[in-house]
């Protein structure tokens, strides 16, 4: 559901969207345990997802990482910003005592790097371009997968939907 053409909720059930929408009306309730602090509330969108959420984000073409991320993340906060060029980052914190961090987020990394390499070979070059911008990088207790969409890039993807979209609505 949206809540006055500025924010898009989604909730489990009936009973927690109503608690939502009882907050978002109260500006003075106060949330005894926020998902996210006033300090991770940047971008456009931001969330936190769950860890099987994420991990099937990857599909199943490459064995094993779903269940690798699933066992490894904790939490993942998303965060995008579409100010004018459009970044995303997801914040991966492993369970306490995960120590697999290192190997997947390399795991990741070259995920990206073969999608880039299979991206040019297939002279996908948009594609490859956004391909061209993502990093993962490793942190104490997890790590950040960041992926940046140019404006330039944007623009020209969704100019071909426009035209689509006025030539199927030509006569």
């Amino acid at each position: 559901m949206s809540w006055d053409n500025h924010l898009l909720l989604q909730a489990s059930d009936e009973t927690d969207a109503r608690a939502m929408v009882a907050r978002l009306a109260d500006q003075n309730a106060a949330v005894e345990n926020p998902v996210l602090s006033e300090s991770q509330t940047y971008g456009e969108i931001y969330s936190v997802l769950g860890p099987q959420v994420f991990a099937d984000l990857f599909g199943n073409e490459i064995p094993n990482v779903k269940e690798r991320i699933a066992a490894f993340a904790d939490r993942v906060e998303l965060h995008i910003d579409a100010t004018s060029d459009v970044g995303i980052v997801a914040d991966v914190q492993g369970k306490k005592g995960a120590r697999d961090g290192d190997d997947l987020g390399r795991t990741i990394g070259g995920l990206l790097s073969l999608g880039r390499m299979k991206a040019r070979i297939d002279q996908e070059k948009d594609l490859a371009e956004i391909l061209d911008l993502a990093r993962v990088k490793l942190s104490d207790n997890g790590l950040r997968t960041e992926m940046a969409m140019p404006l330039t890039v944007i623009e020209k993807l969704f100019g071909q939907c426009a035209r689509g979209a006025t030539d199927a609505a030509a006569p």
